[in-house]
């Protein structure tokens, strides 16, 4: 089996090079897009909680999508 091509759900063809580009950079996009909101409503959380005004709690998400980045296969540490 030729590793180079992946098979599609219902047709059974292998997808090209850009599907599959595509493919991976919407989920590494979603992943992102999640880490970000939850590290924002961790902060917006906190925010209520210690009576700060919930803008700040963007910074948490940058916090975390800022880690994330960091740590990532392929990112400046690894």
């Amino acid at each position: 089996m030729d590793h180079d091509t992946e098979s599609g759900p219902a047709t059974g063809r292998s997808r090209s090079l850009g599907a599959r580009l595509f493919g991976d950079l919407a989920a590494d996009a979603g992943r992102l897009v999640a880490a970000f909101a939850i590290g924002a409503a961790a902060g917006a959380v906190l925010c209520l909680h210690f009576g700060l005004p919930v803008i700040v709690g963007l910074g948490g998400g940058l916090v975390v999508l800022g880690l994330v980045l960091a740590l990532m296969p392929g990112g400046p540490f690894f």
